[in-house]
């Protein structure tokens, strides 16, 4: 919210820096410039080295999720909670299609909208800061019927990749 003052801090710095350096003396000016120099070099060091390095240490527990997502084949993702969709969706390719399932309602719902379009499994991330309660539950809890079948939603343990736990969750009939 403060990119919007610096333009204008640039213009003031500019029209400070002119009349500075018409009513110094030559020396002063070297003096000027070496200290714009070196605000600028340590401007630029904070800005791209040192960021670039808190962006790594931070993405570095997403990316193991990233990279099992961009490999695994299944096209359906559940998560549990949007700051996973967000953290792992800008990174995997585009025909992977995220829904967030935070309840058990929801999760039936998911597995009967797949099982109508004969997808008998997907994967179900859940948000590590979380309790993830749905893979705990009593698998007779998660059947529903469709079309006169009984379908069970069963969930498998991938393991965890960087901080996210992973499950497969199969539709079973």
């Amino acid at each position: 919210f403060l990119m919007i003052l610096v333009p204008m801090i640039t213009l003031i710095t500019a029209i400070a820096l002119k009349n500075l350096l018409n009513y110094s003396q030559s020396l002063t000016k070297y003096y000027i410039f070496a200290l714009l120099g070196i605000l600028i070099i340590w401007g630029m060091h904070q800005n791209v080295y040192q960021a670039s390095l808190a962006l790594q240490k931070n993405n570095q527990a997403t990316v193991a999720a990233v990279e099992f997502l961009q490999e695994d084949n299944h096209n359906f993702i559940a998560i549990s909670h949007q700051f996973v969709g967000q953290a792992l969706e800008p990174a995997v390719t585009k025909d992977k299609i995220f829904f967030r399932v935070d309840n058990q309602a929801n999760l039936i719902k998911l597995g009967k909208a797949l099982a109508t379009q004969q997808q008998r499994e997907f994967i179900y991330i859940c948000y590590p800061n979380r309790a993830c309660d749905l893979p705990k539950l009593n698998p007779e809890s998660l059947s529903f019927n469709q079309e006169s079948n009984q379908y069970n939603l069963q969930f498998v343990a991938l393991g965890e990749f960087g901080k996210y736990p992973i499950y497969q969750v199969e539709i079973e009939q």
